[in-house]
């Protein structure tokens, strides 16, 4: 119960009419919220807020869901809070989800053409197409970050997160599928400090013994050549490759979970992105 999702937005024209019978409440009427109703998203009085049912769900049987939106005369006097507090959260501030026992019929006091205008002018006077725009790249990371568990799945093959949990038999399955799939050369960097670095990079050890600790230690830092997938691999550290460092050829045996390809409009680094997001998140 509460505001619309932003997947909902502006979907008035298409109606979806849940009718429940023997129920005054109807698609179109006017209503009205009683005195000391709180708003159920941000806990604010809304008791005589107005507006239009557009909705009813009748699966729950002790009280019906009435979907409702706000008339003009509420939105021009909606605290500014909460609609700027409802574009950053994702929500549509000019509907709203209560229960019947919430409610009373009451006659309408504006046409819908006043709430589209209302609507226009509240747009222009918050900017609000910036929330819209952030939201929409909220939403793009949601779908790419959908599309990435598919990936994964895919390769782990299995149909539920429950089953890509980081195993001996699901690193030898990403074993095999990275081996065959990696494109050489494959130069890679750390995405962050690696575990001898820490101390340094956010710790007080002096500068000047980090730089030189950093010519015999690998660092995230540097970039790396790729040379092959070690053999040997375990729940701890999981798949760990050989490389050779670019600038001065000296080789190391690092942890892929803690690599990122170089060249990020190749298909290696997306392979070593979908890699260190499982193992980093189903361990």
């Amino acid at each position: 119960m509460g505001k619309k999702s932003k997947k909902n937005k502006r979907k008035t024209a298409n109606k979806v009419k849940m009718l429940a019978e023997g129920t005054k409440f109807d698609v179109g009427v006017s209503v009205f919220v009683k005195d000391g109703v709180l708003d159920p998203d941000y806990g604010n009085d809304i008791g005589g807020w107005q507006g239009r049912v557009f909705g009813i769900n009748d699966s729950n049987d002790d009280d019906l869901l009435i979907s409702i939106e706000w008339d003009s005369i509420t939105l021009k006097n909606m605290p500014c809070s909460v609609i700027e507090s409802s574009e950053k959260d994702g929500l549509v501030f000019s509907m709203m989800d209560l229960y019947a026992s919430e409610l009373k019929l009451t006659e309408a006091r504006d046409e819908e053409e006043d709430v589209a205008e209302t609507l226009e002018m509240l747009w222009e006077k918050y900017n609000l197409e910036e929330f819209d725009n952030a939201y929409a790249d909220s939403n793009q990371d949601e779908i790419d970050i959908d599309k990435q568990i598919e990936r994964i799945q895919a390769i782990l093959e299995v149909t539920d997160e429950e089953y890509m949990v980081v195993d001996d038999e699901n690193l030898k399955q990403y074993f095999q599928y990275l081996s065959e799939k990696i494109v050489f050369p494959c130069i890679v960097t750390g995405i962050e400090d690696f575990g001898w670095e820490k101390f340094y990079v956010l710790g007080p050890r002096d500068r000047d013994e980090y730089e030189e600790l950093k010519k015999t230690q690998p660092s995230y830092t540097d970039e790396y050549s790729i040379r092959n997938l070690d053999k040997h691999y375990d729940e701890d550290n999981g798949i760990l490759v050989n490389v050779l460092r670019v600038s001065d050829k000296k080789e190391f045996t690092l942890p892929l979970g803690d690599l990122e390809a170089v060249d990020k409009k190749s298909n290696n680094y997306q392979l070593l992105d979908d890699y260190s997001v499982w193992f980093v998140n189903y361990r």
